[in-house]
This record gives C-alpha cells, sequence and structure tokens, in this order.
C-alpha cells in the first residue's frame, strides 16, 4: 500500500542542493516566471514528487532559463572560446620548423 500526499512545493523555499543553488542566483521576477511555467510544464502530472522538481531546477536549467528568457549568452563568460581559437590559428601559421 502507498500513501499518497499531495502538497504546494515552494521553489522558493523548499529546494535543495544545487537547484538551491539555481534559484538563490534569480530575481525574483524570474522567480516568478518560472514558478509560472514549471506550473504549466508540471500541470498534468499527477505523480509528481518535490525530488522531480528539484531535480528538474538542478539538471535541466538551460531548458527553464530558455522558457524564461535566459540564456548563457546573456551572461559574461570567464572563458571566451572565440578568442581562443583565434589564438589557435595564428599560432599555427607563426610556426616554424627547425631543420
Amino acid at each position: 500500500m502507498a500513501i499518497t500526499c499531495k502538497h504546494e512545493f515552494d521553489i522558493r523555499t523548499d529546494c535543495w542542493g544545487g537547484a538551491l543553488d539555481r534559484i538563490n542566483e534569480l530575481s525574483m521576477d524570474q522567480l516568478d516566471d518560472l514558478e509560472n511555467v514549471l506550473e504549466d510544464y508540471f500541470a498534468d502530472n499527477e505523480d509528481i514528487t518535490d525530488t522531480t522538481i528539484n531535480d528538474f531546477i538542478w539538471f535541466e536549467e538551460d531548458t527553464w532559463k530558455d522558457w524564461i528568457g535566459l540564456s548563457d549568452e546573456d551572461e559574461d563568460d570567464e572563458y571566451d572560446y572565440d578568442e581562443d581559437e583565434d589564438e589557435e590559428e595564428d599560432f599555427e601559421w607563426d610556426y616554424e620548423e627547425e631543420e
């Protein structure tokens, strides 16, 4: 026999681990947007658990950030991959083999 318990999951207070880290990076408006899209996304799922929601926030960050209008392109990258590629190309052309 299984016991079913339904309750509300507040992303502001009920997340843990990596999901909590993701939540703490968002503004209040972004949290509202995320909450709205998650309500729509999980609306038809009768067997949703706290862990399912938490793990979705934690591991599907690219998905929900896209849904609320955020993307990695909006953030400042610490490492510019395009710049590194240019340097590698220069190195290849400037390199001369010793005889």
